[in-house]
C-alpha cells in the first residue's frame, strides 16, 4: 500500500513535466517531540549476581526526545524537491530499570544526545494553499553521546554513578507525511508525522563520575556494564558484549516553518 502511494505521487510529479515552481530554493526550521519504542536487553553487572543473585532487564533507547531541525531544500519540479536537514536530538531522561531488594533500592536512567544529517526527497501535491506531501530519506549521525545514571540507596545513605555509553555507528531511514499551508508568497507553516527506524547498539558503559551521601555500606558497581542480548542470563560468564545492530523505531510529531526565496 505504501509503495503504491509513493508511485502515485511520483507519477503526478512526472506528469507535471519539469515546470519550475516560483521559488526553487527554500529554508525550513522545525521542532518536534518523538516517542521511541525501547529495545529490551539484559544489563550484566557483577553486583547483581554477587549481591542480589539476579539479572536485570534494561531498555536502552534512542527514542523519547525533543528534536530541533534546520534545513535547505531545492525544487527540481513543482512536485519534486530534495532537502538537506540537520537535527539536534536532546534525549529525555528515560528509566532503564528499577527494583527493590531487602537491602537496597537500585535504579538506572539514560539520556542520549545526537546531531543528525538527513538527506531527504520530497513529493508534493499542490492544492492551492494546502499542500500535502510525503518524504523519504536516511539518517546519518554526525555526533552521538549517551550517558547512564545508576543509583543505589537504602535507609543509611545513597550512592550515584554516571557512565559514558559507547555506541557503534547508528544508521537509519525515515519517512513522513505532512501538509503545509501558505501564509504568504514566501512563508509556509507545516505539520508532519514522521517514522524513523534506526539500526544501532550500545556496547558498554564506562564509569566517569560517582558521588555519595550518608553511610551506605555496599559493594561498588562494576567499573563497566555490558549490554547483552539473549533469552536469559543463566550463565552470564559466557555472555559477550552486544556486537550486532538492533532496530529502534521512533515516532516524531513535527511543527515548523518554511521560507521560499
Amino acid at each position: 500500500m505504501n509503495k503504491l502511494f509513493l508511485l502515485v505521487i511520483l507519477s503526478i510529479s512526472l506528469a507535471d513535466g519539469y515546470a519550475q515552481p516560483n521559488s526553487k530554493w527554500y529554508l525550513r526550521t522545525s521542532f518536534s517531540y518523538s516517542k521511541g519504542s525501547n529495545q529490551t536487553l539484559y544489563l550484566f553487572d557483577p553486583l547483581f549476581h554477587s549481591e542480589f543473585n539476579r539479572d536485570e532487564y534494561a531498555t536502552p533507547s534512542l527514542g523519547e526526545a525533543i528534536l530541533f531541525n534546520v534545513g535547505v531544500g531545492y525544487n527540481f519540479t513543482k512536485n519534486f524537491a530534495v532537502e538537506s536537514n540537520f537535527a539536534y536530538l536532546n534525549g529525555l531522561d528515560v528509566p532503564l530499570y528499577s527494583f527493590n531488594s531487602s537491602s537496597y533500592k537500585v535504579a538506572g536512567n539514560m539520556t542520549n544526545k545526537q546531531i543528525l544529517f538527513l538527506p531527504t526527497t520530497v513529493f508534493t501535491i499542490h492544492l492551492k494553499k494546502f499542500n500535502p506531501y510525503v518524504k523519504v530519506g536516511v539518517m546519518l549521525p554526525l555526533y552521538n553521546q549517551s550517558s547512564m545514571t545508576y543509583k543505589l540507596s537504602n535507609s543509611n545513605g545513597r550512592r550515584e554513578y554516571e557512565y559514558d555509553i559507547k555506541n557503534q555507528l547508528n544508521l537509519g531511514i525515515n519517512g513522513c507525511v505532512g501538509i503545509s499551508y501558505a501564509l504568504s508568497q514566501n512563508w509556509e507553516v507545516f505539520v508532519e508525522a514522521e517514522e524513523d527506524n534506526i539500526r544501532s547498539f550500545h556496547k558498554e558503559a564506562n564509569m566517569t563520575k560517582q558521588s555519595s551521601q550518608g553511610n551506605l555500606s555496599a559493594p561498588d558497581p562494576s567499573s563497566n556494564f555490558t549490554f547483552v542480548k539473549q533469552e536469559s542470563l543463566s550463565n552470564p560468564q559466557s555472555n559477550t558484549a552486544l556486537n550486532f545492530p538492533i532496530s529502534f523505531n521512533r515516532e516524531a510529531y513535527i511543527l515548523g516553518f518554511k521560507y521560499k526565496f
